[in-house]
């Protein structure tokens, strides 16, 4: 299974998460989650594809995802459950950044990845495609800057 190169697809330099408010765009690296305690798993092959909040992709407008956030579009991620627990935080280094598995889909089962995308045209330009993913673990009570094993700072893009 070939994986594309960042250069393939990458995330917009406008209109992805820079149009959203620094408290709804959650950017992160794996720079930034490391300095949280969070350890890559071994890599993860997956076939991917891209969704909106609109009703020919998912038969709802409300982008509300199975955990009952508001999808974010470079973020949110539609996985098997049976496969990567919903919550986890997932690195894809063809895009340079970190999401996080909040959603679920009818199409999804295996090593299937479905990333939410900020309109139609961007999820049906991505295809389908073999990426290259890691899972994260973690973050490890025992590291500065964690509690209790939860991420107690997470940084906006005004913090990079």
């Amino acid at each position: 299974m070939a994986v594309h190169p960042a250069s393939a697809f990458a995330a917009p330099a406008s209109g992805g998460l820079e149009a959203l408010s620094d408290d709804e765009a959650p950017l992160r690296t794996l720079a930034q989650m490391a300095m949280n305690g969070y350890r890559l798993s071994a890599p993860m092959e997956v076939d991917a594809s891209a969704y909106d909040a609109c009703i020919q992709c998912c038969g709802k407008s409300d982008g509300i995802t199975k955990t009952g956030h508001k999808a974010i579009p470079w973020y949110t991620v539609a996985v098997d459950p049976d496969v990567i627990p919903l919550g986890t935080k997932i690195y894809v280094p063809g895009f340079g950044r970190v999401f996080e598995a909040q959603d679920i889909g009818g199409k999804i089962r295996g090593r299937r990845m479905d990333f939410f995308l900020p309109d139609h045209e961007s999820a049906v330009s991505f295809g389908r495609r073999p990426v290259r993913v890691f899972l994260l673990a973690g973050p490890d009570p025992k590291v500065p800057g964690t509690s209790n094993g939860t991420m107690v700072w997470a940084p906006t893009r005004n913090q990079r």
